[in-house]
């Protein structure tokens, strides 16, 4: 019996905003089952809020991430207007007391959810948007260089289907 290693991706109309709150979810369960302190919430700039067990950092996170067809590469995920979305971040933040600002970013191609998570300041530092939108890489050459980053933590999950409708 051969197994089907990868089906056809026929999204729904529904599957941004599905996508959306599964990608939130994930990086919940990423940071819960590591030992964070971490609450979804609906809030304009942040979804997560999570207390770092390592640092005791009180971290608001916005999540980014994108789904690609069967066998297309991760690629990159592009965040429009990149300044106005970064200073809605800092102000959600700020209205939690203080929290430092996070994006975490994720994509889900060719079997493998791939995200990071990353200070939002280490970004303008390190990895400067080149206009107003920010292209952050998610290839295997970027993921590379994230790796090699101690500011720049990264999880990985295997995806697929083995048995379904196709």
């Amino acid at each position: 019996m051969a197994i089907k290693e990868e089906i056809e991706v026929s999204r729904s109309t529904r599957h941004p905003k599905i996508a959306g709150n599964f990608f939130e979810s994930l990086v919940l369960y990423v940071m819960s089952k590591n030992g964070f302190e971490c609450a979804l919430i609906d809030h304009t700039g942040i979804d997560l809020l999570a207390k770092n067990p390592h640092t005791n950092e009180l971290m608001g996170i916005s999540v980014k991430g994108r789904t690609r067809n069967s066998g297309e590469k991760a690629g990159r995920v592009k965040i429009d207007n990149c300044n106005s979305h970064f200073e809605k971040i800092k102000d959600a933040c700020t209205s939690f007391g203080d929290a430092v600002p996070y994006l975490a970013i994720v994509t889900d191609a060719k079997g493998v959810i791939t995200g990071v998570v990353v200070p939002l300041s280490h970004i303008i530092d390190n990895y400067p948007p080149g206009g107003t939108n920010l292209n952050w890489g998610m290839d295997s050459k970027s993921l590379s260089i994230y790796y090699d980053d101690p500011n720049i933590k990264v999880f990985n999950y295997s995806s697929g289907n083995n048995k379904w409708w196709q």
